[in-house]
């Protein structure tokens, strides 16, 4: 038989129905909110599952040179830009036909690995990774909107 009225939430009330008495430490975030650790773990749980996914895409198309699963995952209107490209400086595409004819005439030739903490700032994914070949630093920021990157950054040295 259930417990009913005032008690019914509490954890008495909870043991004697058989469920298990559950304490949350809830944490403010750095806005202030109050958030539950298990979301806080979901959420980097998740951040750390998306930049996995990114990084084996990148690296199973470097090796096949099909780029086509990876530019699947950017919106087609997003704005993929190299900063501190060697000999270059920046490079911007902005557009599915602008990126894709870019991995076209030059695609990636060398996979990479992740280095450091992924970490969200301001909502943007961040990546630290280095180049198999040469242990050369990067970053990378993937902006996603609704499961797609909308903008992403990757910046070199």
């Amino acid at each position: 038989m259930g417990v009913s009225g005032p008690d019914r939430f509490s954890s008495a009330a909870a043991r004697s129905e058989g469920r298990p008495r559950q304490r949350g430490r809830w944490t403010r975030s750095a806005h202030g909110v109050r958030e539950d650790p298990l979301a806080i773990v979901t959420r980097v749980s998740r951040v750390e599952q998306v930049a996995n996914e990114y990084v084996t895409t990148f690296n199973d198309a470097v090796a096949s040179g099909d780029f086509g699963r990876l530019l699947a995952r950017l919106h087609h209107r997003a704005v993929v830009r190299f900063e501190n490209v060697p000999g270059v400086g920046v490079l911007e595409f902005i557009g599915r036909a602008a990126y894709t004819a870019a991995y076209e005439q030059q695609p990636p030739d060398d996979q990479i690995d992740v280095v450091g903490p992924v970490r969200t700032e301001s909502g943007v994914v961040v990546i630290p990774f280095a180049w198999r070949r040469d242990g050369a630093p990067g970053l990378l920021r993937l902006t996603i909107r609704h499961g797609r990157i909308t903008q992403l950054v990757a910046s070199f040295g």
